[in-house]
C-alpha cells in the first residue's frame, strides 16, 4: 500500500474503483488543505467496500510508530475476497505522525487518540480526527487497531473502558482473546467517543508497532475477520474470558543496562521465564524470572536496554 506524504489536489476525495465478482472496492482519500507549515495538504487514505450488511469500520495507525497495523489490514484485504459487511477501512489514520515514525504529529505534537471527535477548525491532529469521525460515525461496529511501541511486543489484548464493558463483552468473548483489560476511562479516545453515540467499539493491541511479524500478522488478520463475522451475525459467545483491571497489570523493568534476550515463546502464556539480561562489560548473565508462573501479556523484543526500561507486563 503506497502512502504519499502530501496531496495537492483540489478535490476533497479521489476515487479509484475496482470490481470483482464479490464486491466493489473504492479507494478514497480525505484531503485536508493547508495542513502543513509550508501550506501543503495532508491526505488520509481509506477504503470503502460496499456490502448489504451492517456498517463496520477498521481504524489503524493512529500513532505513527505503530505501523504494523497497516500490514495487518493490508493482509486482511488481500486474503478476504468477499464480505457481507459494508466496510470503511482507514489503514493509516495519522499520516503526519507516520511520516516521521513517531507517536505524535510533528506539526502540533498532539496524540491523536486524545483528540476525538475532533474539530473542523483547530490543530491539524484535531482536524484529522474530525474528518475521520465524520466518515465513520454512522458505522455500527468499529475496531481500533493498535500495536505495542518502544520495542514492546503485545500478545493480542482487548482494551475496553470500564463504563462500557457490558456493551462489548459478548463481542470480546467471541473474538477469543485471552487478555480482556478493563481500561480506565480516558477522555477523548476514539473508542470512548464512539461509545458516547451508542456504537459498539473496541481497541485491540497486537504485535510490535515497528516490526513485521508473520505470527501476529496472521493473528491480526484472523481477529479482523472474526470481528466482521460477529458484526454480520451476532451470537452468544461460549468462550470464557477473564476481566483484568488495568491497575492490576504488573511490570518488570531492567535493573541495569545491558543486552536483553527475551524468552519469545513465553509471550501470551503462563510462565516464570522472562529472558536474560547480559552485562556488556563482563558478559555475565542474569536470568529475569518471576517467583511463580503468571501470564505474560507484553514482552520487550530484545536488544540493548537502559536501566529502568520496560521488559515485560504480566497478570496474575
Amino acid at each position: 500500500m503506497a502512502i504519499k506524504k502530501a496531496c495537492t489536489t483540489k478535490n476533497n476525495t479521489l476515487e479509484n474503483s475496482k470490481k470483482n465478482a464479490n464486491f466493489k472496492i473504492i479507494k478514497k482519500k480525505i484531503v485536508i488543505k493547508n495542513a502543513r507549515p509550508d501550506g501543503e495538504s495532508i491526505c488520509i487514505p481509506y477504503i470503502r467496500i460496499y456490502g448489504e450488511g451492517p456498517k463496520v469500520a477498521i481504524i489503524g495507525t493512529q500513532h505513527g510508530d505503530e505501523f504494523f497495523s497497516i500490514a495487518i489490514i493490508d493482509e486482511f484485504l488481500k486474503l478476504n475476497s468477499s464480505t457481507k459487511a459494508d466496510l470503511t477501512v482507514f489503514p493509516l489514520a495519522n499520516p503526519s505522525a507516520f511520516n516521521i515514525s513517531n507517536r505524535r504529529s510533528p506539526i502540533d505534537n498532539q496524540d491523536m487518540n486524545r483528540k476525538w471527535p475532533g474539530k473542523k477548525n483547530s490543530t491539524i491532529t484535531s482536524r484529522m480526527c474530525y474528518h475521520i469521525f465524520k466518515t465513520i460515525k454512522d458505522c455500527d461496529y468499529i475496531l481500533d487497531l493498535h500495536n505495542g511501541n518502544k520495542n514492546i511486543r503485545d500478545a493480542p489484548q482487548i482494551r475496553v473502558h470500564k463504563s462500557n464493558r457490558k456493551q462489548t463483552e459478548n463481542l470480546c468473548k467471541y473474538l477469543g482473546i485471552d487478555f480482556f483489560i478493563n481500561h480506565s476511562d480516558t477522555k477523548h479516545t476514539l473508542v470512548e467517543e464512539l461509545h458516547a453515540i451508542g456504537k459498539i467499539a473496541i481497541c485491540i493491541e497486537i504485535g510490535e508497532g515497528r516490526r513485521m511479524d508473520n505470527f501476529y500478522l496472521a493473528k491480526g488478520t484472523d481477529i479482523i475477520k472474526k470481528f466482521i463475522d460477529y458484526a454480520t451475525n451476532p451470537s452468544v459467545a461460549k468462550e470464557k474470558t477473564k476481566h483484568i483491571d488495568e491497575e492490576k497489570i504488573k511490570k518488570i523493568h531492567a535493573s541495569k543496562s545491558g543486552l536483553f534476550i527475551p524468552s519469545e515463546k513465553a509471550l501470551g502464556k503462563k510462565t516464570k521465564n522472562i529472558g536474560t539480561l547480559v552485562n556488556i562489560s563482563d558478559f555475565s548473565e542474569k536470568k529475569i524470572t518471576l517467583k511463580k508462573s503468571h501470564k505474560l501479556m507484553s514482552l520487550c523484543v530484545g536488544g540493548v536496554v537502559s536501566k529502568g526500561e520496560l521488559l515485560a507486563r504480566y497478570v496474575e
